[in-house]
């Protein structure tokens, strides 16, 4: 699974995020508890435009991890994409809770 996740961000990193998110959509089908791959999924949408896509993934990440600084980091720039800003600020907040180091990066 640690392959299809690289590959993913290789393809991404050359301008490929439709295949990128393909990539990773077959990851989570096939081990649906494997944070790595929602949570570059989750990125992997909001950089495709797909934002409504990004937050299901991200919700799905959170879920399997709900202490995780990036995941909630990058829901809350999801939510904020949304103009849901009172979702984003809850969702920062925990962010930093989580990690709060962020507030200094």
């Amino acid at each position: 699974m640690e392959l299809r996740n690289d590959y993913a961000l290789s393809l991404q990193a050359v301008n490929q995020p439709l295949e990128a998110i393909q990539v990773l959509q077959e990851a989570c089908n096939i081990d649906p508890g494997r944070l790595q791959s929602w949570g570059n999924l989750a990125v992997a949408l909001k950089s495709a435009g797909d934002l409504e896509g990004a937050l299901e993934a991200g919700q799905t990440a959170t879920k399997l991890a709900p202490r995780h600084a990036f995941v909630r980091h990058n829901l809350a720039l999801t939510l904020h994409a949304l103009q849901r800003s009172s979702e984003a600020a809850e969702e920062w907040q925990l962010a930093v809770e989580a990690d709060p180091t962020l507030v200094s990066k």
